[in-house]
């Protein structure tokens, strides 16, 4: 749906459940504006990992597999972190895959879920008096919402964002607020807020129950 046609300005404001509300201002050049969310949406980030270890002792290294810093921290549901393939000379773990006892042990197949989280365990074993190694592909995949505002006229994709769902989110033209919504100034970009006209009233109410209290004590 297209919003702010033949207007100066346009505002955006939307709210993830795991975020604060965030604001997008599109100026005159690139109105109107389409604001699209989809909901409910895996989205898949690949990571390549490297590690090697020189040395001649027979032990086991650890190391940690952070995921990339495109997935987004901090939604309810920890993105999924699959196993696409990898080589370790010698074997190893990562995860919850286990590659087995022997020199240089590989996988390769169809994604294989070895944890949840941010980042993931794993070891390489150096069974003979050399260099060993291990080389991950991994995919990190969760499940969440996204927003996306385009200019209508270019087609350009002015912003994405993606958080835990549901979105929501409200348009403004010039410097007006949505229906429902009052206008306060503020310091903050892009001076003003808009805060819901029910958090007035409820406001309101309880300051007026105050009042008459005092007035009755």
């Amino acid at each position: 749906m297209s919003y702010c046609a033949q207007k100066e300005k346009g505002v955006v404001r939307w709210t993830f459940s795991n975020k604060k509300e965030q604001i997008f201002v599109a100026q005159a050049n690139q109105l109107p504006i389409d604001v699209n969310t989809s909901n409910e949406k895996y989205q898949t980030f690949h990571q390549s990992f490297e590690k090697s270890y020189s040395g001649l002792e027979l032990i086991s290294h650890d190391f940690i597999v952070d995921a990339p810093p495109e997935v987004p921290k901090g939604l309810k549901i920890p993105p999924g972190i699959y196993l696409l393939s990898g080589i370790w000379d010698d074997h190893g773990t990562i995860g919850n895959y286990d590659t087995g006892y022997g020199i240089v042990k590989r996988y390769s197949g169809e994604p294989l879920k070895i944890g949840d989280g941010y980042s993931i365990n794993g070891t390489v074993v150096n069974e003979m008096r050399t260099e060993c190694y291990v080389r991950l592909s991994l995919l990190w995949k969760w499940l969440g919402c996204e927003i996306t505002i385009t200019s209508s006229q270019s087609g350009q994709k002015l912003l994405v964002d993606s958080g835990t769902c549901p979105v929501h989110f409200h348009v403004s033209c010039n410097d007006d607020c949505p229906s429902g919504y009052i206008r306060c100034e503020t310091s903050q970009y892009p001076g003003y807020c808009c805060v819901p006209c029910n958090e007035i009233k409820s406001n309101i109410v309880a300051a007026t129950n105050a009042i008459r209290s005092l007035n009755h004590g």
